[in-house]
C-alpha cells in the first residue's frame, strides 16, 4: 500500500508529532508499505516527497517571525496540498493527516484514496463541522489519539479507529532485560520535556520548586532534566540549578538517545496543570517511561486518569504553589517493592502501544475499505 503523509510542521523533528509521525512511517515501512512525505521542510525540495528512509537535508527559504499569520499558514498549506497533487495519484492509497481542512481537499481530488484524519485535540468549530461531514464516508477514517476525543463523532463509531501515541519496539526490547531499580534504590528524578510555550514554562517551574526540596534530601542521589538548555537556567537567574551538583541538566538531545539516558532507578515526571491546554494531553514520554520500566508519578489530571491503568501510576495534587510532589516521591521511594511492581505493570501495559500495532489497526481498516 502506498501511504502519503501530509504534515504542517517541520520534518523530521524532535516533537511529539514529528517523532510519532517517523515512527508510524518506519512501522509501516517494516510492516511491508510505502510510506513518503510532504512537510515544510521538503516543501522546496525538486523531488517534492521523500521515503522514510531517505534523508531529507534541505531546509525550507521560510522566515518565521511575529507577522507570519494565521494567512501565511493557510497559503503554505495550501501549497503543500497542490504539490500533494502532482504526485501520481493512481498509486496513493492513503493520505494520512491531521487537518481537517486539508482532508477535505485530500477527499475531494484524490478520488481513489482513503483519507485517514488523526485528531490530537478537541476540534475547533470549523473543524468538528468539516469532520462530521467527511466522517459519513466509506472513504475517510478518523483516529483519536484518545477516546474521549472521538466523543464528538459517536454517531459515526464505524468509522472510527483509535491511534493512540505509541513507543518503538526497541524501548520495550530494552525494558524486557532490565531490572527496575540499582541496588533496590529508587533515587533519581528524572524530567523530560521542553518549554516551548508559557503553558508548559509554568509547569517546568512548579517541577523546579518542588526539586530544590529533593536536592536537599540526602535519599536523592540526583534530578535530571532533559530538553531544557543550561541557556534557559541562565536567562531567568536560576544558576543555583547549575551550580548545585545534584541536577545534571543534559539540554537537548536526540530522540534516539532518550533509551541510553533513562537508568534504573529512576522516577519519571509527568508534571501537567489541569487546564484547558493540557486537557488533551497523552505524551510519547509517558508510554516510554513505562517500556523502559521507569515508575511514573504523574500529576492528577483527568488526562492522566483517561491514560493510565491506575495500577501503573501515582498520583499527586499539582496545584499551583504546593510542594505536593517533591513529598509524593519521597513517600514513594520509602517502599522500593512496590514501586518495582509499579514498574512491571507498566511496561505491561506499554506494550500494547508499539507503533506496528498504531499503523496496523489503521491499515487493516484502510484495506476493508479498499476492498468495498
Amino acid at each position: 500500500m502506498n501511504v502519503l503523509f501530509v504534515v504542517t510542521a517541520r520534518f523530521p523533528t524532535t516533537k511529539a508529532y514529528g517523532v510519532t509521525t517517523y515512527e508510524t512511517m518506519k512501522a509501516l515501512s517494516t510492516l511491508g508499505h510505502e510510506a513518503e512525505i510532504i512537510s515544510l521542510r521538503n516543501l522546496h525540495e525538486s523531488q517534492k516527497s521523500r521515503s522514510v528512509d531517505g534523508e531529507i537535508q534541505v531546509e525550507t527559504n521560510l522566515v518565521f517571525s511575529k507577522k507570519f499569520t494565521q494567512f501565511h499558514f493557510n497559503m503554505l498549506r495550501f501549497k503543500m496540498f497542490k504539490l500533494a497533487t502532482k504526485l501520481d495519484r493512481r498509486r496513493i492509497d492513503l493520505v494520512w493527516l491531521r487537518e481537517p481542512p486539508l482532508a477535505l481537499l485530500a477527499f475531494l481530488l484524490i478520488k481513489t484514496a482513503v483519507i485517514v484524519i488523526e485528531i490530537h485535540q478537541k476540534p475547533t468549530y470549523l473543524n468538528k463541522k468539516i469532520i462530521n461531514i467527511l466522517i459519513k464516508q466509506k472513504r475517510v477514517v478518523i483516529c483519536p489519539i484518545k477516546s474521549s476525543l472521538g466523543q464528538d463523532f459517536r454517531s459515526a463509531k464505524g468509522n472510527m479507529v483509535p491511534a493512540p501515541m505509541a513507543v518503538n519496539y526497541k524501548y520495550l526490547l530494552e525494558g524486557s532485560k532490565r531490572t527496575v531499580s540499582d541496588k533496590g534504590l529508587f533515587n533519581k528524578v528524572l524530567y523530560i520535556g521542553n518549554i516551548s510555550n508559557p503553558h508548559q514554562e509554568e509547569c517546568f517551574l512548579y517541577f523546579l520548586r518542588n526539586t530544590r526540596l529533593l536536592a536537599a534530601r540526602p535519599e536523592i542521589e540526583s534530578i535530571i532534566i532533559l530538553g531544557v538548555s543550561k541557556d534557559w537556567f541562565k536567562e531567568k537567574s536560576l544558576d543555583y540549578y547549575l551550580k548545585n551538583p545534584k541536577f545534571r541538566v543534559l539540554g537537548h538531545v536526540s530522540h534516539s538517545e532518550i533509551p541510553n539516558l533513562l537508568e534504573p532507578g529512576m522516577i519519571g515526571v509527568l508534571s501537567y496543570y489541569d487546564n484547558d491546554y493540557f486537557r488533551d494531553t497523552f505524551p510519547i514520554k509517558a508510554v516510554e517511561y513505562a517500556a523502559l520500566k521507569v515508575p511514573i508519578i504523574a500529576s492528577d489530571t483527568e488526562a492522566h486518569r483517561e491514560l493510565f491503568d491506575p495500577s501503573c501510576v501515582k498520583y499527586f495534587d499539582m496545584s499551583v504553589d504546593n510542594l505536593d510532589l517533591s513529598e509524593s516521591v519521597l513517600e514513594m521511594i520509602q517502599n522500593s517493592a512496590e514501586l518495582e511492581a509499579q514498574a512491571k505493570r507498566a511496561f505491561n501495559w506499554a506494550r500494547n502501544f508499539t507503533y506496528e500495532n498504531r499503523a496496523s489497526a489503521i491499515i487493516d481498516e484502510v484495506k476493508q475499505r479498499l476492498a468495498r
